[in-house]
Parts: C-alpha cells; sequence; structure tokens
C-alpha cells in the first residue's frame, strides 16, 4: 500500500527548500529579496501576483495543492484525514473563538458539525469560556482524534509517534530517523508531509522577520 504515493512524493521530496534556500533567505538584504528564493522552490507556482507581504497567501495556497495532491495520490481516506487534523482543528478554534466573541472580526469560518459538537458541548458546561479553555479542549480532542485514527487505520507507525505526541507537535528529526527503516509506506509520507509543515513554518518566521527589520542574529535563534 502507498506505492505510487512514496515514488511521487520522493521525487517531490527533492524540491522541498534545505538549508541553503533558509540560508539564502536569512542573508537577503529585505522582505522583497527574500520572498524571490521562492522562486526557486516548490512555492514558485504560488507566487503569482502576490507581494512579499503577502507571502501567508502562498503558504495557503501550497498547503491547498498539498491537501488536493495527498487527495489523488493517497488511498486511505483515514491517512489523509489524520495528516491534515491539526489544520481542520485550528480553523475550528478560530470558529468557535469567533463564535463565543472571543475575537473580533468580520471573516466567517465553517468547520464540519462532527469536528465542533464534542468541543461544543463541553465548553457550554463551562461558567466561563476563555481563549485559553478553547484551546486546551481543541487540543484534548486533537490528541484523541489522531489516537483513534491511528488505532482504526491498524498503522503502528502511526500509533508508536502519536504516544509521544504530547503536545501536538510531532519530532521531524525522528521521524525521518524510523522513515528510513521504511521503502514506503506511512512514514514515507508523514516525512514529507511534516518537511511541508517545518518548511512552511521557517518560512514564517524568516517573511516576518524582514518585513519588521528584525536582524539576522537575532532570527537564526529561532531556527
Amino acid at each position: 500500500m502507498y506505492e505510487y504515493a512514496t515514488g511521487l512524493i520522493r521525487v517531490l521530496d527533492k524540491k522541498i527548500l534545505d538549508q541553503t534556500d533558509f540560508d539564502r533567505m536569512l542573508g537577503a538584504k529585505n522582505a522583497e529579496q527574500a520572498f524571490k528564493v521562492l522562486n526557486d522552490t516548490d512555492y514558485g507556482d504560488n507566487l503569482l501576483n502576490l507581494k512579499p507581504e503577502d507571502f501567508e497567501k502562498a503558504l495557503e495556497r501550497d498547503n491547498k495543492d498539498l491537501r488536493k495532491l495527498f487527495g489523488k495520490i493517497i488511498e486511505s481516506k483515514l491517512l489523509l484525514k489524520f495528516l491534515f487534523l491539526k489544520n481542520d482543528f485550528l480553523e475550528l478554534k478560530y470558529y468557535l473563538k469567533i463564535k463565543f466573541g472571543k475575537i473580533d472580526t468580520n471573516k466567517k469560518s465553517k468547520v464540519k458539525k462532527s469536528l465542533a459538537e464534542p468541543v461544543l458541548l463541553k465548553l457550554e458546561k463551562l461558567n466561563k469560556i476563555t481563549p485559553r479553555k478553547i484551546d486546551e479542549i481543541c487540543d484534548s480532542e486533537l490528541y484523541k482524534a489522531r489516537q483513534g485514527l491511528a488505532r482504526k487505520m491498524r498503522d503502528k507507525f502511526l500509533q508508536e509517534i502519536c504516544k509521544k505526541d504530547l503536545d501536538l507537535n510531532f519530532d521531524l528529526e525522528q521521524i525521518k530517523l524510523q522513515a528510513r527503516n521504511y521503502a514506503y509506506g506511512s512514514p514515507i509520507i508523514l516525512e514529507y508531509f511534516f518537511k511541508k509543515v517545518d518548511a512552511g513554518r521557517k518560512i514564517r518566521i524568516i517573511m516576518n522577520a524582514k518585513l519588521n527589520n528584525i536582524a539576522q542574529e537575532d532570527l537564526e535563534k529561532h531556527l
């Protein structure tokens, strides 16, 4: 299972930003030059008509492309759900904070009823709903949902990393290490997926720093 997906991912993996790309972004004189580095990476197709300050839109476009691609090449709907579950819960947090008046915004947010219901039931029992409580309950539900999906798939690799997922942020280096023992399968897919997540995190840090004129030496501490 996942033979086709694994083969394609091994090709795509070569296009992910590497340390050389991040060093170029770090060494750029300004945000515009740092943003241009992305033209030579797998983000290139998603930069059309965007300015450096719009880099978040590029990340959003890339994430949508990744979700669409995985929807085509990954046979297991459960694995697909597992991969993007945290994104769905981040959207849920945003939705709930709007619903309970913790965020003042005109932007609308929709989430699946099945995702929102368990959290809403727990929140409605509280005397006082705070942003922190929303985050805590959503994180608890995410943790349980990930474990449940791993059990349903009977995937030992996923079950093992879920045991260590106490802060809801998987250890990329540990996943890379374990993935070396597999010729194909979910470990290869997860390694690629979380490399993309990590690349997005670093781009966000660098671009925000460049836009706010933060010194390179201060920036490097966060990477």
